[in-house]
């Protein structure tokens, strides 16, 4: 944990991730990273970046992931299940209400323009949040060649996830570790 602040209780984190998960639908990752590091500081942004690569090479979406790590991380298994419900409650209450509602209107040309700008501003939000990380971290360019090729390999060339994990994570996991030395 950064700095000397008292752990998150609970009650702090099951609130906190509530909030992270209210926050938006497909774009939670920025807000996560806001709230957690800028707003309650209970990572730096390095400790935001392990647990979040972490998460996205584990099963299961990467924000559910990170609450599940950091309330272990805080908590235990009691702060997992409290992170976890903050994260998934709440936004499936909003969902069950959401879905009556487009049930009623969701062709409606209007409200396909306005998902259609919705997703765009989603995806804004990633590129911004990773644009914040990668800024604070310390430049160690064979990494950084690590991450350009897994860019590459999802955004030109469209190959699978799985794949450029197994491909890569080992390449990025040795070179980590001789720079350590």
């Amino acid at each position: 944990m950064s700095g000397a602040r008292p752990p998150p209780g609970h009650g702090e984190l099951f609130l906190g991730f509530a909030k992270m998960g209210l926050s938006g639908f497909g774009g939670v990752l920025a807000f996560a990273r806001q709230i957690m590091v800028e707003e309650r500081k209970w990572l730096d942004d390095r400790e935001f970046a392990e647990m979040l690569a972490l998460g996205q090479i584990l099963p299961g979406p990467n924000v559910v992931n990170l609450s599940v790590f950091v309330g272990a991380r805080f908590r235990g298994p009691s702060g997992a299940l409290a992170s976890l419900g903050g994260i998934l409650l709440p936004p499936v209450c909003v969902i069950a209400l959401v879905a009556l509602v487009y049930d009623a209107i969701g062709s409606h040309p209007l409200v396909q323009s306005a998902i259609g700008a919705v997703a765009m501003a989603a995806a804004g939000l990633i590129v911004a949040m990773g644009a914040k990380i990668v800024a604070r971290l310390p430049w160690r360019w064979p990494l950084a060649l690590v991450a350009a090729a897994a860019f590459a390999g999802v955004a030109v060339f469209g190959l699978k996830l799985v794949w450029i994990v197994l491909a890569l994570a080992p390449v990025g996991v040795a070179i980590a570790w001789m720079q350590a030395e």
